[in-house]
């Protein structure tokens, strides 16, 4: 490796006053040895030294930053568990609010229906509308439990019709060309299920027909109609009475959300002053944890500037140092190159000579005539010689011991094998001693 005249002359000079002589500190980039930054009054040492320093003032800076960045995590976890608490205690308050008013209101439609309940004999129609509305939900409930039983022995039989699905089709019929087409089809199919099961028939009679529980459900709408229609007490009671389930129907529902929300806050009160303390005092903590976050972001922040600035310090200082450094390992670095290139050069000789070959990749083994098979193979990287391995598959699981032998080329051909036997062969490739690993096993049956 040769060495311009300078560089020669400055190994000479290193070589003279020795290694702690201070020596031009060499620029960033060390492409040009000649160019040299205006700092030629520190050694190397001291440069380095300094950048040592550097690197332990940015490393606590950088552990501060840390640490700042942690508590910052730390206090938005809290900050947003605050949070969810907060929001959590306000839907429960929002529902118990809800479920107070829903509870109002039922107590509200109780006393109107209530209000409206006969005092005396003269008004025995009210009784016997409510005898006649008890018969109609009493019914409805029989309906709704022959509707279940029908769709269970559906779904016990596999039926692809469904009694549901005739229904609504037989209600759409005239709607066009293909309601009807499919009504007909759907109705075919019920009536061959019904046919096939008769539990399924009955089922269904029970549902159908002029005795049937849909006849027998429209038949008490139509007599709570007409009572409503003839007598306006009536009529009122009526409204009242609906307006009372609906209202009890809300406050169960407007029941189950809260207890819902109770249970996903956790705590429970019984007044609405209560959770509106809870709130107010669950906000104020939300608040405080919002204040902290932004309290250990500014610290965050501040850390994070003062690291960036000790590692701008850092790295200028570093790079003085290094610069200085390579300055004097330049100067013994040519010597060693050069050694080292020779050296280089020697292990690559000796590497070559005790190269390992590289994996052998078969290309086919095939047998066109009687108790011959060739194999040929790619050329392996450092194989001089080859090793091909068969065996002979003696039963569904066993096989011969393998048989080895060392050709040269990319091909081997063997005529001495059992005809009608199916025989694996591999190869690996061979540098003196040293064996390369096999190739992958294929397999060829023998004519």
């Amino acid at each position: 490796m040769k060495m311009n005249k300078k560089l020669s002359a400055a190994l000479a000079l290193s070589m003279v006053v020795g290694a702690t002589t201070t020596v031009p500190v060499m620029a960033e980039t060390t492409n040009n040895p000649e160019k040299t930054t205006n700092d030629t009054t520190k050694s190397a040492t001291d440069l380095r030294n300094e950048a040592n320093a550097a690197k332990e003032a940015y490393d606590k800076a950088a552990a501060k930053s840390k640490t700042a960045d942690q508590e910052l995590a730390a206090a938005k976890d809290a900050a947003e568990n605050a949070e969810k608490e907060y929001n959590a205690a306000k839907d429960a308050a929002e529902a118990f609010k809800t479920w107070q008013g829903k509870r109002a209101d039922l107590i509200e439609a109780y006393k109107a229906r209530e209000a409206l309940e006969p005092t005396n004999q003269q008004y025995g129609f009210i009784p016997n509308y409510k005898a006649v509305v008890k018969e109609f939900e009493q019914l409805n409930d029989q309906l709704e439990d022959a509707y279940d039983a029908i769709a269970t022995i559906e779904k016990d039989n596999n039926f692809t019709t469904t009694y549901a699905r005739y229904l609504e089709l037989k209600a759409n019929k005239d709607a066009s060309e293909e309601a009807n087409t499919a009504f007909t089809e759907a109705e075919t199919d019920l009536n061959n299920n019904r046919n096939q099961n008769k539990e399924y028939d009955d089922a269904i009679k029970a549902v159908e027909g002029e005795q049937g529980l849909q006849a027998q459900v429209a038949a008490k709408e139509k007599e709570i109609e007409r009572l409503e229609k003839n007598r306006s007490e009536v009529k009122a009671y009526g409204e009242a009475l609906r307006a009372e389930k609906k209202a009890n129907k809300e406050e169960d529902d407007a029941h189950e959300a809260y207890l819902d929300a109770k249970k996903a806050y956790g705590k429970s009160f019984n007044s609405q002053n209560k959770w509106d303390k809870e709130v107010t005092k669950l906000e104020t903590a939300k608040n405080t944890a919002n204040g902290v976050v932004t309290d250990k972001e500014n610290a965050a922040n501040e850390a994070k500037n003062a690291a960036t600035a000790a590692k701008t310090a850092y790295e200028e200082a570093e790079q003085k140092a290094v610069a200085a450094e390579k300055a004097e390992e330049a100067l013994r670095l040519a010597e060693e190159a050069r050694k080292a290139e020779e050296a280089k050069k020697a292990e690559e000789a000796r590497k070559a000579a005790k190269a390992k070959p590289a994996k052998v990749t078969l290309k086919k083994a095939t047998s066109k005539k009687k108790r011959t098979v060739k194999v040929t193979w790619n050329k392996a990287k450092a194989a001089k010689k080859y090793q091909v391995a068969y065996r002979r598959k003696k039963s569904a699981k066993k096989w011969t011991k393998w048989v080895y032998k060392v050709v040269k080329g990319k091909s081997y051909t063997n005529k001495k094998l059992k005809s009608r036997r199916t025989y694996q062969f591999k190869v690996r490739g061979l540098n003196g001693k040293i064996k390369g690993k096999f190739s992958k096993k294929i397999k060829v049956r023998v004519k």
